[in-house]
């Protein structure tokens, strides 16, 4: 007899080490930014202020997934209850 396995979190948004993949994409480029500063000029000083600014912008990439800081920035134009039209031709 065939199994039949039921998915558990089918609707759990995409994430990718810990951040949603807006967030990640962000903190992606943001680290590219920075390496490709470290290899023009190389250094110990550079690679710790390097690091230290890619963990940072980790941080905050992660603090702002968990706060939802992206809904103060991006307005969302759709209402949250959708009302009925017939309810509407009716009372005219």
């Amino acid at each position: 007899m065939k199994k039949i396995d039921n998915y558990k979190d089918i609707r759990r948004k995409a994430v990718i080490w810990g951040l949603s993949t807006m967030k990640f994409a962000l903190w992606f480029s943001l680290s590219v930014i920075f390496v490709l500063t470290l290899v023009y000029s190389f250094s110990l000083v550079k690679l710790i202020v390097v690091l230290l600014c890619i963990g940072i912008a980790y941080l905050g990439c992660e603090y702002a997934d968990k706060n939802d800081i992206t809904q103060f920035f991006i307005n969302n134009k759709f209402p949250k209850e959708i009302s009925s039209l017939t309810e509407d031709e009716e009372e005219d």
